[in-house]
């Protein structure tokens, strides 16, 4: 597992990006964000410490269903 670093704002996960990458939280916080057909963002979720994100991404070859967004100063390990 290797370490990348992110500051509050970064895109992690870009929403209809094809990616098989995983990540989990070392440290800080990450918002999960959707856009609406509407031109909206809304905030489906707040993620912090040992969680982990972008797992469907390991499981199917879809599009990312949602943005990540570093919420903090983030470390994660993929």
């Amino acid at each position: 597992m290797r370490s990348e670093f992110f500051t509050k704002g970064d895109v992690i996960i870009n929403e209809g990006e094809l990616s098989s990458n995983a990540y989990i939280i070392l440290s800080g916080t990450v918002k999960v964000v959707k856009s609406m057909p509407d031109g909206s963002v809304k905030n489906l979720a707040v993620l912090t410490d040992n969680q982990i994100f972008g797992e469907c991404g390991l499981v199917d070859t879809l599009p990312r269903t949602a943005s990540c967004v570093a919420d903090s100063y983030v470390e994660v390990g993929i």
